[in-house]
């Protein structure tokens, strides 16, 4: 009798049932001897010596457990491979999902830090809060100069009105000639800049004499608007 197993396996073990116990008490060792080496050629390379109708019974009910644990065995296999495929996905997500609540925590940590740069204490309950921006309004013939009130109200006191306006008028023109914009032009119209420098070389210099007989010319930038002087009309 030779038979080949139906189904295959790479188990290197395979389990023996104590209810065969009784069978094999009923054999003497010489037949169980047989049994057994018909049993692990069986397992070896599936098929099964001849052996006498006793044996051959006994050996038929062994192998129909062993199918049974090969088919479970693979059953086994397959199950947890497709649990580790999904381990193994569900690992990706954790880890995308770990990887986007850290950028979370980032960006939060950065929008803190811009808050904490910008804002001060809030007097109530220590709450941050934004301070915002001064408006800026538009000055200038096209509006292309932007002051705050501060900053408006700082060169009101260091220039007179005409010259003031003439310096906006300036650097408004300038901006939309040229189409050009600047971070600051509160930066551009302080005392240095050119525009001012432009408005004195367009003064004409003035001929003022400080007693009857003494004359001398002095220049725009050389008077003092505080200083009194007497003008020759004549």
């Amino acid at each position: 009798m030779a038979t080949q197993k139906s189904t295959t396996t790479d188990k290197q073990s395979f389990i023996m049932y104590k209810d065969l116990c009784s069978t094999f008490n009923k054999l003497s060792d010489a037949q169980a001897g047989k049994l057994i080496k018909a049993i692990y050629q069986w397992q070896g390379d599936g098929t099964i010596p001849e052996l006498e109708f006793a044996l051959e019974l006994v050996i038929t009910q062994v192998i129909e457990h062993f199918k049974r644990d090969v088919s479970k065995y693979a059953e086994t296999c397959i199950s947890r491979s497709e649990s580790g495929k999904k381990g193994g996905l569900a690992k990706q997500a954790n880890a995308r999902l770990a990887k986007q609540n850290k950028q979370k925590v980032a960006n939060l940590a950065d929008s803190d830090s811009d808050s904490g740069n910008d804002s001060g204490n809030d007097s109530g309950n220590g709450n941050k809060k934004k301070t915002p921006k001064p408006t800026k309004q538009c000055y200038g013939d096209y509006g292309n100069v932007k002051l705050t009130s501060d900053e408006y109200k700082r060169l009101q006191s260091k220039h007179s009105p005409q010259d003031l306006g003439t310096a906006i008028s300036i650097l408004d023109d300038y901006c939309e000639a040229n189409g050009k914009k600047y971070k600051s032009y509160y930066a551009v119209l302080k005392d240095t800049g050119w525009v001012w420098d432009r408005i004195k070389s367009k003064k004409p210099q003035r001929e003022i004499r400080t007693d009857q007989n003494d004359y001398r010319v002095v220049r725009p930038e050389e008077q003092n608007k505080n200083e009194s002087c007497m003008v020759d009309l004549t």
